[in-house]
């Protein structure tokens, strides 16, 4: 994990892989939220759906070493970054596919579980991840919660958003709280599956 916070701090100087405040808080605000939907991760064939950084995907594939992971990107630069990170890491389990999820589709794959952190709404990832996931696959959702307020916005409690209700038929929806220490706020993950 200090290997992957070095090589982020090294290529987010070049790349903008992060927000540029967010370096100072790496271990918290990424790695440890990355780490914190282990637990909810179901199978051995899991995607990360705009993995962008490699967040959640690279720390989850290094604390899974047993599952094997696809890191999607639409950006080249992001790709490449990937790429280094895996072989730096030494990271057997993980590969890295680059397209445009919502128009084309990694080949001949399905997977356990699709883990997305602020890709899309749930309901959009739902709909997306429909052609590859498996049968009694899921849909592990990292929803954001703001850490520091906002001057002069409005901002929803964290009880409310919970409560608004899912809009997708014939599904499963649990949300697990995860602590994430260093960070005041709980963070909420969301697990999406077809209903049994």
């Amino acid at each position: 994990m200090l290997q992957f916070a070095a090589l982020l701090e090294k290529w987010n100087k070049s790349f903008n892989l992060v927000s540029r405040q967010d370096i100072q808080r790496l271990g918290e605000r990424h790695l440890l939220d990355s780490l914190s939907g282990a637990q909810w991760v179901w199978g051995n064939h899991v995607m990360d759906l705009g993995s962008g950084a490699g967040l959640p995907g690279v720390p989850l594939a290094v604390a899974l070493p047993q599952t094997q992971f696809l890191l999607c990107d639409r950006s080249q630069r992001r790709v490449r970054f990937l790429r280094q990170v895996i072989q730096a890491l030494g990271l057997d389990n993980a590969a890295v596919w680059l397209g445009d999820y919502g128009q084309q589709y990694p080949p001949n794959a399905h997977f356990d579980t699709v883990v997305a952190r602020g890709v899309a709404t749930v309901e959009e990832l739902w709909a997306m991840v429909q052609p590859q996931l498996a049968a009694d696959g899921r849909l592990l959702v990292y929803e954001r919660t703001r850490v520091e307020p906002v001057e002069g916005a409005h901002e929803e409690s964290h009880e409310n958003k919970r409560a608004k209700p899912f809009k997708l038929e014939q599904v499963a929806v649990s949300r697990h709280v995860a602590a994430i220490p260093g960070i005041e706020r709980t963070h909420t993950l969301v697990c999406v599956e077809h209903a049994r």
